[in-house]
């Protein structure tokens, strides 16, 4: 039993480790995605602002 639960800690901890890793790339990737958004929405901004003016 003893090896096996080893086994089945040793899986845990590399699910956990994969899990971590690929939050860590959605972070990264998220962090990207934030600033075009927020130029996108800056400059969406802009265009209605705009819009109303006129």
């Amino acid at each position: 039993m003893r090896g096996r639960r080893s086994a089945m800690t040793a899986a845990a901890r590399r699910m956990a480790s994969m899990a971590q890793r690929a939050d860590r790339r959605m972070r990264i990737a998220c962090r990207r995605c934030a600033k075009d958004r927020d130029a996108a929405r800056s400059t969406s901004i802009d265009e209605r602002s705009g819009a109303a003016l006129v």
